[in-house]
């Protein structure tokens, strides 16, 4: 039986941006944190929080695919702090975990180990799943 739970990424660009590295940083993260990278979802910020990528996250969770959402940042998340806060609370009204791999200004996660409370926690739990 595994144990690992098991989540989804999601990843908030530009449209022309390359997400590959960031795509690299959530298997890093991943793996650092013990937990199984199902898939990813990618939003564009022209589309804003992009309720279809980000829909599609809930729904996996809804489902019971995955137990939660992997994320690089609070950053990569949302625009801001309200926006994160509200997306988190839909997270775990659908059952699931937010992970956030670090909350960082630059959003670093593969290249710094944790070395200082100031420059990375290395995860960040938010709102305990309901199940």
């Amino acid at each position: 039986m595994n144990s690992l739970a098991r989540v989804v990424g999601y990843v908030h660009a530009a449209p022309a941006t390359d997400v590959a590295p960031d795509l690299a940083a959530l298997r890093t993260a991943a793996s650092r944190l013990g937990i199984d990278l199902v898939s990813c979802y990618r939003a564009s910020i022209s589309d804003g929080p992009a309720p279809g990528a980000f829909g599609a996250c809930l729904a996996a969770i809804e489902r019971g695919d995955v137990d939660g959402v992997l994320v690089i940042s609070w950053e990569q998340l949302a625009p801001n702090s309200l926006l994160a806060r509200a997306l988190s609370r839909h997270v775990w009204e659908a059952g699931g975990r937010l992970y956030v791999a670090a909350d960082t200004a630059d959003g670093d996660v593969g290249s710094q180990p944790t070395t200082t409370a100031t420059r990375t926690r290395t995860v960040s739990l938010i709102a305990g799943r309901r199940r």
